[in-house]
């Protein structure tokens, strides 16, 4: 046998055993998707059974601690696998609890898909995000040398390229038919041609004048920038979405965070020390919580944990959900909701299982008491929507902030305005304070604003610290000041008061805003179609401390 033919036939081994070696691969990898997936499935029942999870970590001496809604799975990793972080388990542990985070967020937010054989159709959701490295991110800065890099996403949404650019093409559709019949704003006569699309339309660089004017510099037509314009700037007909819906957006709206400021979400997030039954102390998070309240026929939007937070009541014309008792939106769902739909703009491409109502649940499986399956039509996506009596929850997550029944301080300053006030507010300050700062809204100088409220006009002051603020804004006149109002000048926390007002510049009014304020609150009234709503922002100290006097704990 010559050389060559050795080495063929040698290589030929190799084929076989490589081939074995592959399918031990596979079965390893299937039997380590399974078994996470039977772990974080033991983990759902037994933390349910008080204290279980807690005497078997003591019985096994497994230390550590564990923050209120953030489990991060080290210890049940610990307990199940039998690793320790003190030797070479340490990159295992972390990277087998990501991927137990992972697989939580993928049940809690589409349980219906995990109804039968939720462990293997766990293990095949692995497998198919392309194995544990991939679906917690592990491998985004690895390129294959021998393949062209995949072309990333440009959604900030989460979504894919090609469910962007469908929804992209369906907002284009539709803006271009807004355009095609709406009025314009204003007209000019250029001294230069212009170049347009083939639908006429081309982009301004417009510069703003001292004197209320403005210059076009130049134009554009290229059509890529056109498109993006129209799908940015066009008006969306929410008329055409489900009630139920409309009405669940508009709420959450009133204190959604603008996308400017959507990568600190969870550091804006205020914190509580609580402390167990057992002398525990926890770190809870005061999460926004949108409540249904039985005895006063309304909905509050708060945070939780606490008694003093931005508050939006709401008293709708018709009532969205019927129960005996209190009932809130689970905050994964308002979450969704929010980012999905109110950041997004999109709520006219969703429907609902139910035009006015939110269905009563009758799963006696299922802790929610209603469900509500919204769908968006345009990808075919479904997402069930559940709502929980608020005795479901642990006595520290009870409470929600309120506007206290008992405060009897009157304002000092009111004042009404209309819907294009509020709309130059918002062009004037409160989006450009936004587009340059609410990247760095966490920065000390951003952390706090005044407004300097007068007899005809408001100004904001605004970058600083402990209450010295070096920048004002433009003045903003009010023709409708009350005649016995006084000059104030309150101070509040960015965070609270500039995606409320930016919420509003967007919101349906119909008719007036009324504006209130004394040293403790600022409070805004208004209707839409479909609700009366007073949304009540706490003010603050120069040190960014919320003045709680006018607010009080509902629940608990």
């Amino acid at each position: 046998m010559s050389n060559k033919q050795a080495l063929i036939k040698e290589l030929e081994k190799i084929f076989e055993h490589t081939a074995q070696q592959t399918v031990f691969r596979n079965r390893s990898n299937e039997y380590l998707y399974r078994g996470l997936a039977w772990v974080y499935l033991w983990w759902v029942k037994a933390s349910k059974v008080k204290d279980l999870l807690e005497e078997q970590y003591k019985q096994h001496n497994i230390g550590g601690h564990n923050v209120v809604g953030e489990e991060k799975f080290t210890r049940l990793l610990r307990l199940t696998w039998q690793l320790d972080w003190a030797d070479e388990s340490r990159a295992t542990l972390q990277q087998w609890s990501n991927a137990l985070r992972k697989l939580h967020i993928e049940y809690e937010s589409n349980k219906d898909a995990y109804r039968t054989n939720p462990q293997e159709r766990l293990a095949q959701f692995i497998e198919a995000s392309g194995g544990i490295r991939k679906l917690i991110g592990a491998d985004k800065y690895y390129e294959d040398g021998n393949n062209e890099p995949p072309q990333k996403s440009k959604s900030k949404s989460g979504r894919s390229a090609e469910d962007t650019a469908l929804l992209e093409s369906k907002h284009l559709e539709m803006g271009v038919q807004h355009f095609a019949n709406a009025k314009s704003i204003s007209n000019i006569q250029s001294i230069k041609p212009i170049s347009v699309n083939r639908l006429g339309y081309a982009l301004a660089l417009i510069r703003a004048k001292r004197d209320g004017t403005f210059d076009v510099l130049a134009t554009v037509s290229e059509e890529a920038q056109i498109q993006k314009a129209i799908i940015a700037s066009y008006k969306r007909d929410n008329t055409v979405a489900p009630t139920v819906l409309r009405l669940l957006s508009e709420v959450i709206a009133t204190q959604s965070i603008p996308k400017s400021m959507e990568r600190h979400r969870d550091t804006l997030q205020d914190s509580k020390k609580v402390t167990t039954a057992t002398g525990d102390v926890l770190a809870m998070k005061q999460y926004k919580r949108l409540l249904f309240r039985k005895k006063q026929g309304d909905i509050v939007l708060s945070e939780n944990r606490t008694a003093c937070s931005v508050v939006t009541v709401v008293k709708p014309k018709a009532s969205i959900l019927a129960s005996s008792k209190d009932v809130f939106l689970r905050v994964q769902d308002r979450h969704y909701l929010e980012r999905a739909i109110v950041q997004q703009q999109d709520l006219s491409i969703y429907t609902a299982n139910d035009e006015h109502k939110v269905p009563v649940l009758r799963d006696t499986d299922v802790k929610a008491s209603h469900r509500l399956i919204v769908e968006n039509k345009l990808l075919r996506s479904r997402r069930a929507i559940y709502f929980y009596a608020v005795d479901t929850v642990g006595e520290h997550s009870r409470a929600q902030a309120d506007v206290n029944a008992e405060y009897a301080e009157a304002a000092v300053w009111t004042a009404s305005v209309d819907k294009l006030w509020i709309e130059n507010l918002y062009v004037g300050f409160v989006g450009s304070w936004l587009n340059e700062y609410g990247e760095h809204i966490t920065r000390p100088p951003h952390r706090t604003v005044r407004m300097e409220l007068a007899r005809t006009q408001l100004v904001f002051k605004h970058y600083g610290e402990r209450g010295n603020l070096t920048t004002a804004s433009k003045i903003f006149d009010i023709a409708k000041v009350d005649a016995t109002s006084k000059p104030l000048s309150p101070t509040f926390l960015t965070k609270d008061v500039l995606p409320v007002l930016a919420g509003l510049a967007h919101a349906d009014i119909v008719g007036s805003v009324k504006l209130a304020a004394n040293e403790h609150m600022l409070s805004l009234s208004y209707k839409t179609a479909l609700a009366a709503y007073t949304i009540t922002v706490p003010t603050s100290t120069v040190n960014g401390k919320r003045n709680v006097a006018a607010f009080a704990a509902y629940g608990g």
